[in-house]
C-alpha cells in the first residue's frame, strides 16, 4: 500500500510541480522578452515557436503507454474497494412487494340542460302621436300634466317660455312646440294657438 502511495505522489504531485516552475520561468523570460527594445517581428517569432514547442511537448507525452498504464494502475488501487462477506450478505436486496392496484373514480359529467326560452318582447306602447319619453305621456287617453318633470323638455320640444310660465298643464301648440300654460288666456300666443294637452296615462 504505501508502495502505490508513493507512486501515486511520484506520479500526479512532482509533474504539477515541474509544470509550476516551468510556466513561472516561460512567464519571466516572455516578460523580459516583451520589455526589450527588439523588432516586433522577432517577439512574435520567439512566442510563436515557444508555444508550438510546448503544444507539441503535450501531444507526445500524452500519446506515451508508460504513463496511461501507470496513473490507470494507480487509479485503480486507489479506488477498488475490499469486498467482505458481511458486505456482500448486506448488499442482497431485499425481496420488495408487488404493488396493488387502487380504484380510481371517474367523475361523471353531468347532463346538459337545454337553457330557458328567453321572455316574449314587450309590446310596443301606443303615444298616439306623441314624443317617446320614459313616462309614457301621450295623447291616447288619461289625465292633464301639471306637476312636469324636470327633464320634460329633454323628450318634448318646448317654447323658451315653458319653465317661466308654469300656471297650467303641459300642452301642444299648432306649430308642434309645447306649453306649460294649457288652460290659461294667452296660451300657446305666439305660436298659432293651443292644440291638445298632453295626458298620463
Amino acid at each position: 500500500m504505501e508502495a502505490l502511495v508513493k507512486l501515486a505522489l511520484i506520479v500526479l504531485v512532482v509533474p504539477f510541480i515541474l509544470a509550476y516552475y516551468l510556466c513561472r520561468w516561460t512567464f519571466m523570460g516572455f516578460r523580459s522578452l516583451w520589455k526589450s527594445n527588439l523588432d516586433p517581428r522577432i517577439k512574435w517569432s520567439v512566442t510563436g515557436g515557444v508555444a508550438l514547442l510546448v503544444v507539441a511537448s503535450v501531444l507526445f507525452s500524452s500519446n506515451q503507454p508508460g504513463t496511461q498504464a501507470a496513473s490507470t494502475q494507480v487509479q485503480a488501487a486507489v479506488t477498488t474497494p475490499i469486498v467482505t462477506p458481511a458486505d456482500t450478505a448486506l448488499a442482497t436486496p431485499s425481496p420488495t412487494p408487488a404493488p396493488t392496484a387502487k380504484l380510481v373514480a371517474v367523475p361523471v359529467a353531468p347532463k346538459a340542460t337545454a337553457p330557458p326560452p328567453p321572455p316574449p318582447p314587450a309590446a310596443a306602447f301606443n303615444y298616439c302621436g306623441a314624443p317617446a319619453n320614459p313616462w309614457h305621456y301621450n295623447f291616447c287617453g288619461g289625465s292633464v300634466i301639471y306637476a312636469v318633470p324636470g327633464d320634460f323638455c329633454s323628450y318634448f320640444p318646448c317654447i323658451k317660455s315653458f319653465w317661466k310660465s308654469t300656471n297650467g298643464y303641459a300642452e301642444e301648440c299648432v306649430d308642434g312646440m309645447y306649453s306649460h300654460s294649457g288652460g290659461r288666456s294667452g296660451a300657446c300666443s305666439y305660436h298659432t294657438g293651443e292644440l291638445r294637452p298632453v295626458l298620463a296615462p
